[in-house]
């Protein structure tokens, strides 16, 4: 259903992906985090996942050849990026 997005509605989106200041409490989270992000993101990937992953004192991994939905693109290695947070 996504899929068939106008590309003009997407990119009404970035200009609140721009303006997004997270803040300091995102860190505080005592719980294990990682950002995943597709390396072809246009939306939440490249500086807005590094933001992300800042604001959460989190680890960044990005999926080579993977866009906006790596858990549907790339499903086994999103899978094992979580089994690897949560056992360790």
């Amino acid at each position: 259903e996504g899929h068939g997005q106008r590309i003009e509605a997407a990119l009404r989106n970035l200009d609140a992906l721009l303006a997004w200041k997270p803040g300091d409490r995102l860190a505080a989270i005592p719980a294990p985090k990682l950002v995943i992000a597709g390396q072809l993101d246009p939306l939440t990937g490249g500086p807005n996942a590094e933001r992300a992953a800042a604001a959460l004192g989190a680890r960044l991994v990005t999926l080579a050849g993977v866009g906006h939905s790596p858990n549907i693109e790339a499903p086994e290695r999103v899978a094992s990026l979580l089994a690897e947070l949560w056992s360790g």
